[in-house]
């Protein structure tokens, strides 16, 4: 089946969700070795993030359910929460505090990880949400979304602190680089530029060449 998404949990073993199936893969990048986490509810998995200092992953499903997975017990754990529609995307905060989501029908949420709690729910529009990313100190959250649109909302408020029309095409997956404080994002159509954290403007940007950029 093909791979959704991956996530390296420590640097010999890596988790990965498929396309139809409700289960986590785990594989020892070392020995080859696979083995499978049964899930609790038969939802097919479309993203997997690895939650830092710990031993447990993040999935989210078409139906809108986050989870919490222990990979060295093998097993599948508590509910974090749940949206109105798929998980398009998803991410954790540097220290594993925070993870938030998108969907696609729209909706940003963010839940405080160990108490299980609401930090932020937004659904401004239906567009697609194609990639979220915490800045390095988890207060702000960036956005891309398939009408363009390319956003930064303060975590704890939910205010947007700066909206932007990409670059002609969407972006499909966004990096934090600290040295520039700045973000990478990458679209669609071969277009890389760095953003400025603070307001959004281009400080550089260059087309590459070859298939379609994505995820």
């Amino acid at each position: 089946m093909p791979v959704s998404d991956i996530a390296f949990v420590w640097n010999e073993v890596l988790v990965a969700v498929s396309e139809f199936d409700s289960r986590i893969q785990v594989v020892n990048v070392q020995t080859g070795e696979s083995r499978k986490i049964p899930s609790k509810v038969d939802h097919v998995l479309t993203t997997v993030e690895f939650v830092p200092t710990t031993s447990t992953v993040i999935t989210g499903d078409v139906e809108g359910q986050v989870r919490l997975w222990d990979v060295d017990a093998m097993k599948s754990g508590p509910l974090i929460g749940s949206c109105k529609r798929q998980i398009s995307s998803m991410d954790v905060s540097q220290f594993g505090k925070i993870v938030a989501v998108g969907t696609f029908g729209g909706q940003i949420r963010a839940w405080d990880i160990q108490r299980q709690t609401v930090m932020l729910d937004k659904s401004d529009s239906d567009a697609i949400v194609l990639s979220v990313l915490f800045s390095p100190d988890s207060e702000v959250l960036f956005v891309s979304t398939s009408d363009g649109l390319i956003s930064a909302i303060n975590v704890r408020s939910g205010k947007s602190m700066w909206q932007r029309i990409g670059s002609g095409a969407d972006v499909v997956d966004m990096a934090n680089v600290q040295s520039r404080s700045a973000i990478l994002t990458a679209t669609a159509s071969n277009v890389i530029q760095l953003l400025d954290v603070d307001t959004g403007d281009v400080v550089e940007s260059t087309d590459t060449t070859g298939a379609p950029l994505r995820d």
